[in-house]
């Protein structure tokens, strides 16, 4: 998806879903309008407490051009293998792909009007999400969910 401007405010929405197996304590979707509406939901059994504040629109546009300066809208769907190299005996690099079952699982949702672009980062993903996350945290001013 290559995002095409101009765009309503409206139409602009970045969802972020965090989902741990092994600690679901703090499983959460958080939601971010083009407005600069924020809200926090926790998910299954999670103990976050529900949030809903407000950013500047202007934080949503910094926000949409990280996404395109960490190549969003280009990377793969799904990220749900470690991939793994090795030098062989015999003077070989190979790669090996292990699926791994109990880590966390983020998903990244960008809509931009009748076109969205989902991440789901499990294993094996770009770590520049990593920084996207954080800054998408950040900037909501919930960085203690890190």
């Amino acid at each position: 998806m290559k995002p095409s401007f101009p765009l309503s405010l409206s139409d602009i929405d970045i969802i972020l879903e965090m989902a741990a197996l092994m600690n679901p304590q703090r499983n959460f979707k958080l939601t971010i309008s083009g407005t600069g509406k924020v809200r926090l939901e926790p998910l299954e059994y999670s103990r976050i407490q529900p949030v809903t504040s407000q950013i500047k629109p202007e934080v949503v546009k910094d926000l949409l051009e990280a996404a395109m300066e960490i190549g969003f809208f280009e990377m793969a769907a799904e990220y749900d293998n470690e991939s793994i190299l090795s030098v062989t005996e015999k003077g070989f690099i190979k790669q090996e792909k292990w699926a791994i079952f109990d880590g966390v699982n983020q998903s990244f949702t960008i809509r931009l009007g009748k076109k969205s672009k989902s991440v789901r980062a499990y294993y094996g993903y770009p770590k520049r999400l990593d920084w996207f996350y954080r800054l998408i945290l950040k900037n909501c001013g919930i960085e203690s969910l890190r």
